[in-house]
């Protein structure tokens, strides 16, 4: 179970819920959580989307150590 997916059923939501509230395509929804597409490579749009559907932080979807880094570097400049 990757980071996506746990997120979405620890909020209690189907894949179809998520569709809705992000505004994403099923299809895409299914393709990050079975790993046939790398959520860490979304554009952050996407990944913001699907946060901010889920009530949580990107890097809370995310696994790429070095890109949560990033995040968390870009988020402590302007504290």
């Amino acid at each position: 179970m990757n980071k996506l997916m746990e997120m979405r059923t620890s909020a209690g939501l189907s894949r179809p819920q998520l569709s809705k509230l992000s505004g994403l395509n099923l299809r895409s929804i299914e393709a990050y959580e079975q790993g046939k597409c790398d959520v860490n490579g979304a554009k952050i749009k996407t990944v913001l989307r699907l946060s901010e559907a889920l009530g949580c932080r990107m890097r809370d979807i995310l696994d790429d150590e070095e890109l949560i880094r990033l995040l968390d570097e870009d988020a402590l400049k302007y504290k």
